[in-house]
């Protein structure tokens, strides 16, 4: 999957880049029911093709970056449903694959078309607990553990070829909760951090300070 601009040169122009926006909400107008510990990642067993579809109108209303389906998409939530590790990476791997397409498509319609990038979203483990824990950070592991739980997603995403890695909803920058998104600067891909802010807290969420471990908030050429 070739890539023609990385998310840093973009940053670095005068241009605005726009990303897409939500996956689920646009998947639940068309009819998908997302009431399930999967959410979104539900549709890449049932209806793929809805995602597809979602991306490239995203791409037509103007999106210069499009996220993949993969925020909830783990080996271990997969497991739920009896599918195999090898099975559930194929999927996290389908998702940057619909993505793709969606790109090629908006592009061959589109040729003038400026630089379209694929965001591979790796939400936190809190997203797999699916008890709304991704919000609070109410939940603790090991960095080894951690790294266990996001490495085979990562490998996943960055062997299917986004162009970068968006660490999404940090539920906060403490030493604790800061390495549910350290896995993901492994690899060789730039990296967009999202935490999430809650005004009137005082903590570093609001704030530009560097995350423990050196994990920056905004991006990371690595």
């Amino acid at each position: 999957m070739p890539r023609t601009a990385s998310l840093s040169r973009l940053l670095g122009t005068d241009d605005v880049v726009i990303s897409d926006g939500a996956l689920a909400t646009e998947l639940e107008a068309r009819g998908c029911n997302l009431d399930d510990p999967l959410w979104s990642a539900k549709v890449l067993l049932e209806q793929p093709q809805l995602i597809r579809d979602v991306h490239r109108d995203y791409f037509a209303a103007g999106a210069g970056v499009a996220t993949t389906s993969s925020y909830q998409a783990t080996p271990q939530g997969f497991a739920r449903r009896g599918l195999a590790e090898k099975e559930a990476l194929e999927l996290v791997a389908l998702s940057v694959r619909l993505a793709d397409e969606a790109r090629r498509e908006h592009l061959a319609g589109n040729p003038g078309t400026g630089p379209l990038l694929i965001a591979g979203s790796v939400g936190p483990y809190g997203a797999y607990l699916a008890d709304g824990s991704e919000y609070r950070g109410d939940y603790e592991l090991s960095a080894a553990e951690f790294t266990d739980f996001h490495r085979p997603r990562t490998e996943a995403l960055a062997a299917a070829g986004v162009d970068f890695l968006a660490c999404e909803t940090l539920p906060s920058y403490s030493r604790r909760t800061s390495r549910d998104a350290a896995p993901c600067g492994s690899h060789r891909r730039e990296l967009r951090a999202a935490a999430v802010c809650r005004p009137g807290t005082g903590s570093t969420e609001q704030s530009n300070e560097q995350a423990p471990g050196g994990l920056p908030q905004l991006r990371r050429n690595l």
